[in-house]
């Protein structure tokens, strides 16, 4: 019972830290480690589960799976078809949807991380928002079921006397291969079932060191080494050694469940008990309730009612679909004997005929898929903001955004290139920050010639401006070429930082790595006397899109948060985040006279907050971050003073 109760409520410390995370990613930036938690969790209860029915010799593969679906797809399927109803008709219809729709579906086959994959979806990053990110993690788990009893049934057979030495060499094995390979693939993906299978099989090791006596540690030294653990955590950078170290302290407090100390009562304590026993409806439903409520509440309401709505739905769903399924024997042996060997051919030909009908057939489903979207969203209660952030985006053009071509050739570039025949050359340069500024580029009064090019933040090596980064590589290529022909060149440089430090893969010292970047980038082009690099500091981030914001404004719940001109008003934490590399760029141009650093938050905050409005009552961005076209209009011509400016002094 008390192996039981620790383990319980250590699901209810990994579920709370995950909700958290979401909640207020910045103020409990390790909550997401939570989701690792639970993978060491399942990886010993499922170890244990099958040891056991295999020790009374009452274990049967058909058993198995049917057990593990019921305990999964009952509470799963209620909630991806409720989920979809929910958002289709209380939030605000956008091509988004599209993508919520797909994720939600290929989470109900188990495959929703390998589709989170395909469209490059990065799991820190605010404007890959989406309401099922989270059935990553289920799907990882399905996939790990799906395999890992034949691996265990196999070693139980073949290694037993071996088998802590069999796992501990798999987990040693695929730690070390993921760590060592830097470049993103299928193998050390965020996402992939592949870069975390060890995570599970830390769990399964557990369950074998705790029934081998020989592997029992001093009480005392268990306690140490979890806190010591866990205070770790906070100074450690690199993404995978966090995995390793939350990992290894889970199978700690596992291994600790029959000593009495303070960690272990904490752990049994009854609200610890009752938030684990509902932690995977908790889990299945926060990310979508807390979407919603985000429509609706801003501030500490919007917190309250994320996390008290989570816990009601989650304890509904717990009671009425959980307990239900999962331990219905009838219904365990129906799917038995639906998963015999005989019908099992069926089975497995019925899927493939699947999975060929759709490839065969993708355009037709793209197509009713746009017909069914087009007649549901008429049912919408906010269906005249619909696309609010996607006809916004529309607005700009992006003929030189992720244009190798002009890259290449830059001369035979006229939408990027912009000849007037003058002394000075403009090079804007940078992500889809600077592809805000294209559009009007060209009727800004700078005293020079203008080439624009950009590129999404993913298409670059990170720590952003690597000098082994192929675009880097041409763009030094391209100023060197005209710095023959021209005056002086300002390279004008427009990147989002700290996005930046989220698709880095190893983050230790990332603030190092980055300037390190810069100082190659000046020493570069510093031998060039007619080249100057103007950055430009990294624009706030709003906690809301163009679409929340006015759903906010139409209706609005908030007891507190009257006043519609304020409404959705954000702090200043993420500009008070990037203060760290923005220290270390002015010290970077204290040291190099042809570097020059543009400080833009004052145009959109005050002392104490940023504005999601203009003085206008116009909003600046749509998606959190991009600019709006009116707003991009009026920025380009706020740095047409600053620019003037610098240009002005060096003539």
């Amino acid at each position: 019972m008390n192996r039981i109760d620790v383990i319980q409520g250590l699901r209810g410390v990994s579920v709370i830290s995950v909700m958290l995370f979401h909640l207020m990613p910045e103020t409990f930036s390790l909550g997401y480690l939570g989701v690792d938690v639970f993978f060491v969790i399942s990886g010993f209860v499922i170890t244990k589960s099958i040891s056991d029915e295999m020790a009374k010799k009452n274990f049967s593969f058909s058993g198995f799976y049917a057990k593990r679906i019921l305990r999964l797809y009952p509470a799963l399927l209620f909630f991806i078809i409720s989920s979809i109803f929910l958002i289709f008709f209380l939030t605000i219809i956008d091509a988004n949807f599209k993508i919520y729709l797909r994720t939600a579906i290929s989470a109900l086959i188990g495959i929703s991380n390998f589709y989170l994959i395909s469209i490059n979806n990065d799991y820190f990053n605010p404007i890959d928002e989406n309401p099922f990110i989270h059935t990553w993690s289920l799907a990882v788990e399905e996939q790990f079921y799906l395999f890992y009893p034949i691996i265990l049934v196999f070693t139980l057979l073949y290694f037993n006397k071996k088998k802590i030495l069999f796992f501990l060499l798999i987990i040693i094995t695929t730690f070390f291969l993921n760590f060592i390979i830097e470049e993103k693939n299928i193998f050390t993906e965020f996402y992939s079932i592949f870069s975390r299978f060890w995570e599970l099989l830390i769990g399964c090791l557990g369950f074998f060191l705790i029934k081998n006596n020989k592997y029992k540690f001093n009480k005392s030294n268990y306690i140490y080494l979890i806190l010591f653990l866990i205070f770790l955590l906070s100074y450690i950078e690199n993404i995978k050694i966090k995995l390793l170290i939350i990992s290894l302290t889970s199978l700690l407090v596992i291994l600790n469940f029959e000593n009495k100390n303070y960690m272990n009562n904490f752990l049994k304590n009854k609200i610890l008990l009752r938030i684990g026993k509902i932690s995977y409806s908790l889990y299945l439903w926060h990310m979508v309730i807390f979407f919603i409520v985000g429509f609706y509440f801003v501030k500490l309401e919007y917190y309250f009612f994320s996390i008290i709505f989570s816990i009601i739905i989650a304890s509904l769903s717990y009671n009425l679909i959980e307990k239900s399924f999962t331990k219905n024997k009838k219904m365990i042996n129906k799917l038995k004997t639906f998963f015999n060997i005989e019908k099992s051919k069926y089975i497995i030909s019925a899927v493939i005929l699947t999975v060929i009908i759709f490839f065969f057939n993708i355009d037709q489903i793209k197509k009713f898929e746009s017909q069914s979207f087009n007649i549901l969203t008429k049912l919408n209660m906010h269906k005249e903001l619909k696309n609010s952030n996607k006809i916004e985006r529309e607005k700009f053009t992006y003929i030189c955004h992720e244009n190798i071509k002009a890259l290449n050739d830059i001369n035979n570039s006229k939408q990027c290139f912009f000849k007037l025949n003058q002394n000075n050359l403009l090079i804007f340069f940078g992500d889809s920050h600077n592809n805000s500024l294209h559009s009007f580029l060209k009727n800004l009064d700078l005293e020079g010639d203008k080439i624009s090019l950009s590129f999404n933040s993913s298409s670059f090596l990170h720590p952003i401006f690597r000098e082994d980064d192929k675009k880097i590589i041409k763009l030094k290529k391209i100023i060197n070429e005209k710095s023959k022909n021209y005056k002086s060149i300002y390279l004008i440089l427009s990147v989002d930082h700290l996005f930046s430090k989220n698709l880095t893969i190893d983050k230790s010292n990332f603030r190092n790595k980055l300037i390190s970047n810069y100082q190659k980038l000046l020493s570069d082009l510093s031998n060039n006397k007619v080249v100057k690099i103007i950055l430009l500091e990294d624009k706030p981030s709003a906690n809301l899109t163009l679409g929340q914001c006015n759903t906010l404004k139409k209706i609005n719940f908030s007891l507190i948060n009257r006043d519609k001109q304020f409404l959705c008003d954000y702090s200043k934490k993420i500009v008070n985040d990037f203060e760290p590399i923005k220290i270390l760029i002015q010290n970077l141009k204290k040291k190099n006279n042809n570097f020059y650093f543009i400080k833009t938050n004052s145009y959109f905050c005050d002392n104490d907050k940023c504005h999601f409005h203009n003085k206008d009552s116009k909003p600046f961005f749509y998606d959190k971050k991009h600019l709006t076209y009116d707003s991009a209009k009026k920025y380009s011509k706020f740095l047409e003073k600053k620019l003037k400016n610098i240009i002005a002094k060096k003539n």
